[in-house]
């Protein structure tokens, strides 16, 4: 009787296991199947974000390269441009200083980063190192100029200190410049000059690793306080690496 009674109990708890473990073995293979069923769909998400950003990006590629933006008076939201500039992490804010959505651009080679903001577009630079133009309208690049920005890598084979350099390329006395520090480098600065033609300049000078470099701006108003705010700003985030 005991012998049964017991041989029983055993059964019963064997049972009992096996209820356990067929219901784990349920459980793990209907989550496995819902895994599986819903990989696709997973998939599809993935797919349709990626074709997204790449859309977004390849749009402008397609503005920068051919500025259909800057003709006829076409119009491509900013939008497309701000979202793929901030893919490639060429987007600059800085709250503290009312700077949002600044375009930045760095030069490893020639050790400098350079923001800006979106209305002063990128120009040819086959000629010069780094080139942005600001326009009165900002519908076309027909419109007339407003200023432009450009910088160039000047040789300096006498070994000329800055100020000597700055001032024997400018053409003006060297007490007459201005020096102040940037990024913990040394700016030599011309100030607001007139070119014969009768248009307003401006230059800014550093030197890095043995080269000097100039930052030239050319305005075309009569009134250039805005452009000449820019350049103060642009001039006060310029970093030298």
């Amino acid at each position: 009787m005991r012998q049964t009674f017991f041989h029983e109990l055993k059964e019963l708890e064997k049972r009992e296991k096996e209820e356990k473990r067929e219901k784990v073995e349920l459980y793990l293979r209907s989550k496995s199947v819902a895994f599986r069923d819903s990989l696709p769909l997973v998939s599809i998400i993935i797919i349709i974000l990626f074709s997204a950003v790449a859309g977004m990006y390849a749009i402008y590629l397609f503005v920068d390269l051919t500025r259909i933006n800057d003709v006829a008076n076409v119009h491509v939201t900013q939008n497309i441009k701000l979202a793929a500039r901030t893919i490639q992490g060429n987007v600059f804010n800085d709250p503290e200083k009312g700077i949002k959505n600044w375009m930045l651009h760095r030069d490893l080679e020639n050790g400098f980063e350079i923001a800006h903001p979106e209305d002063w577009i990128m120009g040819d630079s086959s000629n010069h190192l780094f080139e942005i133009k600001r326009y009165n309208s900002q519908r076309s690049a027909n419109e007339s100029l407003a200023a432009i920005i450009q910088l160039d890598k000047l040789e300096n084979p006498n070994g000329l200190s800055l100020v000597e350099f700055a001032a024997n390329e400018s053409g003006l006395k060297a007490d007459t410049l201005r020096k102040e520090e940037v990024s913990g480098k040394d700016l030599v600065r011309t100030g607001k000059r007139k070119e014969e033609s009768g248009l307003a300049y401006s230059k800014i000078y550093w030197e890095r690793e043995g080269n000097n470099y100039c930052l030239r701006v050319v305005y075309y108003n009569q009134n250039n306080r805005e452009a000449e705010n820019d350049l103060n700003k642009i001039v006060s985030e310029l970093k030298i690496l």
